[in-house]
């Protein structure tokens, strides 16, 4: 595949990712943003750590845009994140993660073709979410409950 389908390639998973993120926030109701995913997470903060991780995201990317270092990822947030994460509203939870996903699909979209693929060459990520559901997600989309809370120690599923 030539860069150039490659870039739009990526581009079309993050607006796909987006759709399917959108078309899952939509059919959530209160009942479904509570349900337990396992490891103290439930939908609503897998949610607010979609909306936390497309924003961290986004700003890396407009540092980076900006002439700054492309900011990695740090292996103790998600850690930190279930500190907090009774305190998540429910209610604005799948509205957030919608409009990280958006804002950052922007953001990576406004970089243009030659600064994304220097983006890349740079180590950092084009694309945010993977086409696939994450593990899991097929299932607990059949219970309107699309999402799973990170893998210990390693990559998250976001």
């Amino acid at each position: 595949m030539s860069a150039d389908a490659s870039d739009g390639a990526d581009l079309a998973r993050n607006a796909a990712s987006t759709e399917r993120l959108r078309g899952l926030a939509a059919r959530l109701g209160e009942a479904d943003l509570r349900r337990p995913l396992g490891g103290g997470w439930d939908v609503a903060f897998a949610l607010a750590h979609l909306a936390f991780r497309d924003a961290r995201q986004e700003a890396a990317i407009r540092r980076w845009a900006d002439g700054g270092a492309f900011a990695q990822e740090d292996a103790a947030v998600n850690e930190a994140l279930e500190a907090i994460a009774s305190l998540v509203d429910a209610d604005a939870a799948a509205t957030a993660a919608v409009e990280a996903a958006a804002r950052l699909d922007a953001a990576v979209d406004g970089l243009g073709e030659a600064r994304r693929a220097a983006l890349r060459r740079g180590g950092g990520r084009v694309r945010h979410r993977p086409l696939a559901p994450p593990r899991g997600a097929r299932r607990a989309d059949r219970g309107r409950a699309g999402l799973t809370p990170p893998r210990r120690g390693g990559e998250d599923a976001s």
